[in-house]
């Protein structure tokens, strides 16, 4: 999906305005919208916008792991230190193996300085 690799490629700007067109354009969007959505916010260091996108998913998904990641991550951003401990807790939840070094292989991202300040902050919000 051109948008999901459009975060990938350190262009998360166009990936918000294709996700917002998905979405405008598809009412009963899949959650991957939103998700695509929250993730790009992020990448914009747009945490407050990112954490209602990923709420979105939250909703209709309550286990879903990328969702649970960005509002963990976006919170640290915020300086909302409790509130990135209790989506990290919902992380471990659902997946109590969860690994930052395995989580930092599965990512594509194209500059490795985003990874890193990925994974800083989830670090930052309690996870190892």
């Amino acid at each position: 999906m051109v948008m999901h690799i459009l975060n990938y490629l350190d262009r998360p700007t166009e990936a918000i305005q294709l996700a917002k067109t998905a979405i405008r354009l598809t009412p009963a969007h899949p959650t991957v919208y939103p998700a695509i959505l929250a993730s790009a916010y992020y990448g914009c260091d747009r945490h407050e916008e990112a954490i209602i996108a990923a709420e979105d998913v939250i909703k209709r998904d309550r286990d879903n792991l990328d969702a649970l990641l960005i509002i963990s991550g976006a919170s640290v951003g915020l300086g909302r230190i409790e509130e990135a401990h209790k989506a990290t807790r919902e992380v471990l939840r659902v997946k109590p193996e969860f690994s930052l070094e395995e989580f930092a292989k599965s990512q594509m991202y194209k500059n490795p300085r985003t990874l890193e300040k990925v994974v800083a902050m989830l670090r930052k919000a309690g996870l190892k």
